[in-house]
């Protein structure tokens, strides 16, 4: 969403953009504080923007220091609003910075997330890199829209690199729909390339696009349910992107609920073993 009314207020001034991007940047840094590494890769973004309109017209689009002063009004706010637990945040054993620029944890850590977030269809990278090449090729150039996009993506990852974070993995989850966008836009390119009729072409990628979605989103569904019950009877919970014990069938309210009912017929001592204590203890005490 922020990315979203940045490329608008760059091309449709507003004031309802940037009342938009100052709400959206304190509620994403307050939401997961960590949001503030691809926000830094916003604010890097907009100055390669900046320096590429002085160096092809020789002037800066006047919107630019406004969406500037925006954002990091909006992280001085979120900033504020955390005020009462500032040092818990910003300061707990999860967040304390590294050795710093380790180079090993950071490709594999690199490796992992890349892994993750493409979800393992690798041909979805070489068709995007292959896009890429033809862009670079018809251009002579990168789009700074491209770019900017690209600086939100990477900067996290230079971040963690350089201060030897142990960052949590929904950090780059956000990140998922610029991939996307990315990702689609180099895609774009290879597919142009295409020698067939531009309907059929579309018409064909189409039904093998939308064939495809359906299978993998069916394997998906399938393999988070298999992995549920593969903890359930080896008494595990998984945590990754794909799949988190807290998730979906992870409802403590509803279990709650189900062991009350039964415990008002045949009350007997409870023993909790294992439990998530952000969830199930929180609702017993209730």
């Amino acid at each position: 969403m922020l990315v979203y009314f940045f490329l608008k207020q760059l091309e449709n001034h507003s004031n309802s953009n940037l009342l938009s991007i100052s709400i959206i940047s304190t509620a994403a840094v307050q939401t997961i504080p960590f949001t503030i590494y691809p926000i830094i890769g916003v604010l890097l973004g907009l100055a390669i923007i900046t320096a590429n309109d002085f160096k092809k017209q020789q002037r800066i689009n006047t919107q630019i220091p406004k969406l500037i002063l925006i954002i990091c009004s909006g992280l001085g706010l979120a900033l504020v609003l955390f005020i009462l637990i500032f040092k818990e945040v910003f300061f707990n054993e999860y967040v304390k910075p590294g050795k710093g620029f380790d180079l090993d944890s950071s490709i594999n850590g690199g490796q992992f997330i890349f892994e993750s977030l493409i979800s393992k269809r690798f041909y979805v990278a070489v068709f995007a890199s292959i896009g890429w090449i033809i862009l670079l090729v018809k251009l002579n150039r990168l789009t700074s829209k491209l770019i900017f996009l690209t600086a939100i993506v990477l900067t996290p990852f230079i971040l963690v690199f350089i201060r030897g974070d142990n960052a949590p993995s929904l950090l780059y989850v956000v990140m998922i729909p610029l991939l996307s966008i990315i990702a689609a836009a180099r895609s774009n390119k290879l597919v142009e390339t295409i020698p067939i009729k531009s309907t059929l072409k579309h018409t064909i990628l189409l039904v093998l696009i939308g064939t495809y979605c359906f299978a993998v989103f069916y394997r998906h569904t399938n393999n988070i349910k298999e992995s549920t019950l593969s903890d359930i009877d080896e008494l595990r919970r998984s945590q990754q992107i794909f799949s988190n014990y807290y998730n979906e069938n992870y409802q403590p309210l509803k279990a709650i609920k189900a062991f009350k009912s039964i415990y008002t017929i045949n009350p007997l001592p409870v023993l909790i073993y294992g439990c998530e204590p952000h969830g199930v203890s929180f609702y017993l005490e209730k």
